[in-house]
């Protein structure tokens, strides 16, 4: 099992911290570093605790590339509906380019009407759904190169050109957010390289892995999402780095949340502790 941790673009200290956190973490020896994506605070997002403050998730994913050389970076997850496909498969694909092949999606459809209608989107919050699985295959035609004509439910051009392509190929490694209900069974199918659920239990990890890949028709490796205390002690964070990896987790990226930089730091240090422990 490898161990990411998210750089904290979520709070108040957030444009300093995001500043220093992709090479602290790197040197701490952090398999990967992920962005949450949203745009704007909403009220709806006091529900989950998300406040107003978001450094844009594939601004710092640039930053955090130019200032790391080893781990990979990601979205957890990329809320697709929120920006037009081709556009988002420029951003990424020039991110796959500047980091040497280090990106790695992972993707969703939101859920926040507020956040849709503030960017001009609302009208597409009640199919975010099939437009996530919409963009997201305009998103990897996009990336094989060279000129095409496009016409779906959501999208329509004719006589484009798409360049440069990834580093990566065929692309950049798909990871598909989400628990388990319907919609995401599907999207899961039809085109993740790894599922993405979010605190889920080791045990429930084990059986829902068991339907997903029983309605998949094949065996998709799981990375879990959690959001753990950052006062947890070390052999707390080694007891459940533990469950996760006897429970089949390929990777697990952990969020700390904190109004305190000095706080999420230390937690990430600590994290690292429990991770060599359990090593």
């Amino acid at each position: 099992m490898k161990l990411g941790i998210t750089i904290p673009n979520t709070e108040i200290h957030s444009p300093q911290t995001c500043r220093m956190f992709p090479a602290f973490a790197e040197e701490l020896g952090f398999d990967s570093l992920w962005l949450t994506d949203h745009v704007v605070g909403a009220r709806a997002f006091a529900s989950v605790e998300y406040g107003p403050v978001w450094m844009e998730a594939l601004s710092v994913m640039s930053y955090a590339a130019a200032k790391t050389s080893r781990v990979r970076i990601g979205t957890s997850v990329l809320v697709l509906p929120l920006r037009d496909p081709v556009y988002t498969a420029k951003v990424l694909s020039t991110i796959d380019n500047l980091s040497n092949g280090r990106l790695v999606v992972a993707v969703g459809p939101g859920w926040s009407k507020g956040e849709f209608t503030a960017l001009g989107r609302g009208a597409l919050h009640e199919h975010r759904g099939k437009v996530t699985s919409d963009a997201l295959e305009l998103i990897l035609r996009c990336w094989q190169g060279g000129e095409f004509s496009w016409e779906s439910e959501f999208f329509n051009f004719r006589n484009m050109e798409f360049a440069p392509v990834p580093v990566q190929r065929p692309h950049p490694p798909i990871w598909v957010g989400g628990l388990l209900a319907n919609p995401v069974k599907e999207r899961v199918k039809r085109f993740a390289d790894v599922w993405h659920p979010y605190n889920l239990t080791p045990a429930q990890l084990v059986e829902n892995s068991r339907i997903m890949n029983e309605y998949a028709g094949r065996d998709i490796p799981v990375s879990i999402r959690l959001t753990v205390d950052p006062l947890s002690s070390v052999e707390q964070l080694a007891q459940m780095l533990g469950g996760y990896k006897e429970a089949g987790s390929i990777e697990t990226v952990v969020e700390f949340r904190a109004p305190q930089a000095g706080t999420v730091l230390n937690a990430a240090e600590t994290m690292m502790r429990a991770w060599q422990q359990l090593a």
